[in-house]
């Protein structure tokens, strides 16, 4: 996984993990299913209210026809407009990019503006569609396709989200019962309940503070940070909250 560590005009060092090549494309399949059924349901719906669906009508259409011009400025609007305003109504998500957690944010932290939902938007139908997008991300430090280098922006993927709620049902996980002796103190279990249940206060959804939890519990129990998960963290103070 790639991380890259931003300073915000705050001054705020905020690390983020960049969204590779393969979760982007997952959410752009998405994102055109989507549209596509956008696309779909304007069609339909155009047809039933001008032709009623009749089938006679459907035979002697004429092409020049208003309906036929509305209906090509809508798919227009849709397949070209989806991203730019979804981009901005949702702070950089797409539904694709919603189901897969990703963000697409400026390269300092902060934001996209319309200025640059449209420049990247427009390189990625211009250029990026054609399989070169998918290989900049592949070739850039930054997982960049040419639209974010132009717009300067970046993807990343965001920290799922675990409440303090949820940490029971993990504890089912069939290493659960390798736990036991990991005893956590009242002040850890503590500090651990208000990140999971505050994490997502956080600009990047507690991922730096993920890492310096998971780098302290892989030294206080004698394993690798790799082995220290979300899940696993969850698992660890959901059983020292049982022994209370």
């Amino acid at each position: 996984m790639n991380y890259i560590t931003i300073v915000t005009p705050d001054n705020v060092e905020i690390e983020y993990r960049l969204a590779g090549a393969g979760s982007r494309l997952a959410a752009a399949s998405v994102d055109v299913l989507v549209q596509a059924a956008a696309i779909f349901a304007i069609a339909a719906s155009l047809f039933a209210s001008i032709l009623n669906f009749s089938i006679e009508r459907l035979a002697i259409l004429d092409l020049s026809t208003p309906a036929i011009a509305l209906a090509i400025m809508l798919v227009f609007i849709v397949y070209f407009g989806y991203s730019i305003a979804f981009e901005l109504a949702f702070n950089g998500r797409t539904v694709g990019k919603m189901v897969f957690r990703l963000r697409a944010i400026r390269e300092n932290g902060q934001p996209m503006g319309l200025a640059q939902c449209i420049i990247r938007n427009v390189f990625k139908y211009a250029i990026d569609f054609m399989g070169i997008g998918a290989a900049s991300i592949m070739l850039s430090k930054k997982s960049k396709r040419i639209g974010d280098m132009v717009a300067s922006t970046i993807v990343i993927a965001e920290a799922s989200q675990v409440s303090v709620e949820s940490i029971g049902s993990i504890i089912n996980s069939p290493n659960a019962s390798l736990l036991e002796n990991l005893r956590l103190d009242d002040e850890e279990c503590y500090l651990l309940k208000e990140y999971f249940g505050r994490r997502q206060e956080f600009l990047d959804g507690g991922l730096m503070l993920h890492r310096r939890i998971a780098a302290f519990m892989a030294k206080k129990f004698h394993v690798s940070e790799e082995m220290m998960t979300e899940a696993a963290i969850a698992q660890i103070l959901s059983l020292n909250l049982a022994r209370y």
